[in-house]
């Protein structure tokens, strides 16, 4: 599961936040990280796979999301948007998230 030139950077699971200061790390930069994770098992690639690494972290900073696979639907996209969203205190709960992922199940 290695796509844009075998990468393993951390950073591509990141949230933002983190991006900027470590020491900002919380339940929802692991929402994000459990997001992009879930975004990988679903392709089967890494976060931005297309993307230099030189570029991703900038990408993330900017709010910018990896492209939407043809095959996900509104609701599970529209869940992933929230999980990645930029503004901390606007990201799901890890509570929330699951409670979205069992309605869609």
């Amino acid at each position: 599961m290695q796509g844009g030139g075998g990468s393993t950077a951390a950073y591509r699971w990141m949230a933002p936040e983190l991006l900027n200061d470590m020491s900002k790390m919380s339940a929802a930069s692991d929402v994000f990280a459990y997001t992009m994770t879930c975004l990988e098992v679903y392709t089967g690639d890494i976060p931005f796979p297309k993307v230099q690494e030189f570029q991703v972290a900038t990408m993330i900073t900017r709010n910018e999301k990896p492209p939407r696979p043809s095959n996900v639907s509104d609701e599970l996209w529209a869940l992933w948007e929230n999980g990645w969203e930029g503004d901390v205190d606007k990201r799901l709960t890890m509570t929330r998230y699951v409670e979205r992922l069992n309605a869609m199940a």
